[in-house]
């Protein structure tokens, strides 16, 4: 019944945020090989692993979504490890600082459930587990850049024993994109105000008004022309009516 209700949870929370975002994350993770005694840290081994997050915006500061992570096969100081898992989580993203860049600094948090995976048939029943996970970030303009340290556990059943609790401890260095809208506004461009030029009127005329004489002396102005132009009148005559035309204005 719990499984149903954090899956059910994660199909509602990825339909809400399918059209906000989608993070896809890729990177090397360390997890500790311990020694016999599980007290003492001998070695890291590294691996790599995928994430795909779906997330959408909840308020300016805060993201909320689901995603699911596939790890490599890791390997122990024996070869490669017989079991694995495949957490599947909701995830929450905390922006430290008011959206309005490209670039900000984040948060992470994420729980959810681990699902057992059996490389090999000499592995006794196993059931799922929890899974947590806290982490720093940073987004470039879409790019992304995070620091996680996860746990995850499986329950082992064996036959005459009691169950037996597996853990996963890593630290992931993941870098990834996020498809999506962008979580800042640009600001609109500053654009001046333009003067416009007092106009001066030297002859007393009503401004955005045609003088009354204008049509006319343009008409006789024109004829005039036409007429010097077809040969009927000389330049000298042009020119002196053209000067008795002009001083009746």
């Amino acid at each position: 019944m719990k499984k149903t209700l954090i899956f059910m949870t994660f199909l509602l929370i990825t339909s809400f945020s399918f059209a906000s975002g989608l993070f896809i994350k890729s990177g090397p993770a360390w997890k500790p090989i311990k020694k016999e005694n599980n007290t003492q840290t001998e070695t890291f081994n590294r691996n790599w692993h995928l994430e795909l997050d779906l997330m959408g915006k909840l308020s300016e500061t805060w993201d909320i979504g689901a995603g699911i992570e596939f790890n490599k096969r890791y390997e122990n100081e024996n070869g490669k490890e017989d079991l694995g898992y495949l957490p599947i989580y909701i995830s929450t993203r905390y922006k430290l600082r008011q959206v309005n860049t490209a670039s900000f600094p984040y948060l992470i948090g994420r729980i959810g459930l681990s699902f057992p995976i059996k490389y090999t048939d000499n592995i006794e029943t196993v059931s799922g587990g929890g899974y947590v996970a806290l982490g720093i970030g940073l987004e470039l303009d879409h790019m992304i850049i995070e620091l996680v340290s996860s746990a995850a556990s499986i329950q082992q059943s064996e036959l005459l024993t009691s169950n037996k609790t597996i853990k996963f401890e890593k630290v992931s260095l993941m870098f990834g994109y996020r498809f999506g809208e962008n979580y800042y506004t640009p600001r609109a461009l500053y654009k001046a105000p333009v003067q416009k030029q007092p106009i001066i009127n030297t002859k007393n005329t009503p401004i955005n008004e045609t003088p009354e004489y204008s049509k006319d002396v343009k008409e006789r102005l024109d004829n005039l022309k036409q007429l010097r132009i077809d040969g009927y009148i000389t330049e000298e005559e042009y020119y002196e009516k053209r000067k008795e035309i002009l001083s009746d204005i």
